[in-house]
């Protein structure tokens, strides 16, 4: 999983993301695909997407933090609740450790915590429907790839944009200023 987890990381690094965005903007990308996962999983659907989703949001905002996605988990006590094995406590668990992320986010405090929860209980989900965090997490990382595009001032700019190469120009120029 390490292996991918740096494919997703050179990824952000090539599409802008780290430089073109900041926490807060990242931290509600992840609450969005949170929000479209529990909807597909409401619709009994295929969420390998939607949890993969999760987890590359989650490197994101762990590499803007200077911090690696493992340490939070690392961090993470042994979860020994048996209802772990429930998708509705699963998913409300989940949801509580990405509103404390949040918060840590909008306070400025230390992540680490909600997220090596969080990235637990997605790996749950994830076992509950008998998925495998690295298999979700390649579904999504494979999909992201058919999306060719950077992130400037705040927003994806997708390859066929006619505004593309004009920021694609506009970055390069600034990386050769700096």
């Amino acid at each position: 999983m390490d292996g991918l987890i740096l494919k997703v990381i050179t990824w952000a690094e090539d599409s802008n993301m780290l430089r073109g965005s900041d926490l807060k903007t990242e931290v509600l990308k992840l609450t969005a695909e949170y929000g479209e996962l529990i909807s597909c999983l409401n619709q009994n659907g295929d969420c390998r997407d939607g949890i993969g989703k999760c987890v590359i949001q989650m490197v994101i905002i762990c590499r803007m933090r200077n911090i690696n996605l493992n340490d939070c988990v690392i961090n993470a006590e042994a979860i020994t609740d048996k209802r772990i094995v429930n998708r509705r406590f699963v998913m409300m668990t989940a949801t509580q450790y990405l509103g404390g992320l949040n918060r840590n986010i909008l306070m400025r405090e230390d992540i680490k915590a909600n997220m090596g929860y969080l990235f637990i209980y997605l790996a749950a989900l994830a076992r509950v429907f008998n998925y495998s965090v690295l298999d979700c997490l390649e579904v999504a990382y494979n999909n992201l790839l058919e999306k060719k595009g950077i992130m400037f001032d705040g927003s994806f700019i997708e390859e066929t944009d006619e505004k593309y190469q004009t920021a694609v120009s506009i970055l390069k120029s600034k990386k050769t200023d700096d």
